[in-house]
């Protein structure tokens, strides 16, 4: 639901998703990236605070999968608010 609603109340931010090179995956992103290695030259986490159920995008084991997933000279970028 959040690309939804964000398409109805943040098009500018959401618009992006319109874009036919995006494709959008609703699943468990550990498992994800950790069955994607050495895939993509760039990974953006935009995640709330890291207290609650975001709190485990803040440990070690997360980078340690995103870096695996990226391919050489690759780039992480981490949003919170």
């Amino acid at each position: 639901m959040v690309c939804e609603i964000s398409k109805k109340y943040l098009p500018g931010i959401a618009s992006g998703l319109s874009d036919p090179r995006c494709k959008v995956f609703y699943q468990d992103g550990f498992v994800f990236l950790k069955n994607n290695p050495n895939t993509y030259d760039a990974i953006i986490t935009d995640s709330s605070d890291p207290i609650g159920p975001a709190d485990s995008l803040f440990k070690e084991e997360y980078y340690k999968i995103a870096y695996d997933a990226l391919k050489d000279g690759g780039y992480i970028q981490l949003y919170n608010y």
